[in-house]
């Protein structure tokens, strides 16, 4: 039990640095080879330690978060983080965001707090995804890759969410609604900048100002939440 977290601690301290790259490499591999057996009662128990989700969950795996409104993603990597009471495990996950006008390949973070013990796989806000939920998700990424570019008037039931400083407030807002992103940039700048804030770029050498297009074998990776202005409660922000 001491050694995981000493392990651990020494596979972190390599994993943001581009000069040590194959160092880390080495070490997971190492990591990996030392745990095959937690790997095999993971896949045959279903139940999962916090210190083996960095064995379980490898880059490149195609996710489920689950939550208010869940989405899809990449895993582009996995973080232990350290503070002074309390660990953390961040997954980093690739998806595709409306940016105002452009559309845009981002990263969204996923903090799991240590537990003790183990948990059942299916407790984790992520897992793996399965054909049921990406077929979910590419219904509902038809719809984003619909609305996510020009402005498009609709009657819309559930609510609107607006940023505040103190975080998101939602308003009930049936009724008629304006989708568009690059009105809701000049007009909610405040909000954008916010939203642009919680998220982070592709770190592959990509532009910052990159505008995608949407193919349909990423439809399952969109955003659940497009940009306007609800006529009822006379106000910008996100639609789920």
């Amino acid at each position: 039990k001491r050694v995981v977290p000493q392990a651990q601690e020494l596979i972190a301290q390599f994993q943001d640095d581009d000069d040590f790259k194959d160092i880390h490499t080495y070490l997971l591999n190492i990591w990996e080879i030392a745990n095959k057996g937690a790997l095999s009662g993971i896949e045959a128990t279903g139940k999962i330690s916090f210190q083996h989700i960095p064995l379980y969950f490898k880059p490149q795996m195609q996710l489920f978060v689950d939550g208010e409104e869940p989405f899809g993603g990449i895993l582009e990597k996995i973080k232990i983080q350290d503070y002074f009471f309390y660990r953390l495990i961040e997954f980093h996950i690739q998806v595709i965001e409306q940016m105002g006008d452009k559309i845009q390949p981002r990263i969204q973070t996923i903090r799991i707090r240590e537990y003790e013990d183990t948990k059942n796989l299916s407790e984790l806000p992520v897992t793996l995804i399965t054909s049921e939920q990406k077929e979910m998700l590419t219904k509902r990424g038809n719809f984003f890759r619909k609305m996510a570019k020009g402005a498009h008037y609709m009657y819309y039931t559930g609510h609107l969410s607006k940023m505040f400083f103190m975080g998101h407030i939602k308003f009930r807002a049936d009724g008629r609604v304006m989708i568009d992103g690059s009105s809701f940039k000049r007009f909610a700048s405040d909000q954008c900048d916010k939203l642009e804030y919680q998220t982070r770029s592709i770190e592959d050498g990509r532009r910052s100002d990159e505008d995608i297009y949407i193919t349909d074998d990423v439809l399952w990776i969109c955003s659940p939440y497009v940009y306007g202005f609800s006529f009822k409660c006379k106000m910008w922000g996100q639609f789920a």
